[in-house]
């Protein structure tokens, strides 16, 4: 169990480290400052920074995601996630986090850049999907 939830962490960092990649190849002729319009791509250095000042966007307008089917061999039954996004688009991120990582701390920015701000936003929607880990007490 322990090495599935370091492989699903590991997975993650990867797929933000992809994204904070994209971020920075998508820059054209020198213009992809934190400071651009909307829609306009960032540099690597915007992205890191977004990752260091969790918060210092506004927080994304809620909306919910309808619970998935119950897993047999799971207890209890989902529920409503919170959501961002158009509920067509053709990317869909499940966020799997809890409150208490500070790995995801970083990832909140980055992905409220993706989903509100980016080129790709009419395309994304962002689905917050609660992975309290046992390690984080207060998660």
């Amino acid at each position: 169990f322990l090495f599935s939830v370091i492989m699903n962490k590991f997975i993650v960092c990867a797929f933000l480290i992809l994204i904070a990649q994209t971020f920075a190849d998508s820059c054209v002729d020198g213009n992809c400052g934190s400071e651009n319009a909307k829609g306009a791509p960032i540099s690597s250095n915007a992205a890191k920074a977004l990752e260091k000042a969790p918060g210092s966007t506004p927080a994304l307008t809620l909306s919910f995601e309808k619970p998935g089917k119950p897993v047999d061999f799971l207890p209890g039954a989902p529920g409503p996630m919170p959501a961002y996004g158009p509920e067509d688009a053709a990317v869909r991120i499940h966020w799997f986090s809890d409150f208490q990582c500070p790995v995801c701390t970083r990832a909140m920015e980055p992905l409220k850049y993706l989903a509100r701000d980016s080129e790709h936003a009419s395309n994304v929607r962002l689905i917050f999907v609660n992975n309290a880990l046992s390690s984080h007490k207060r998660a």
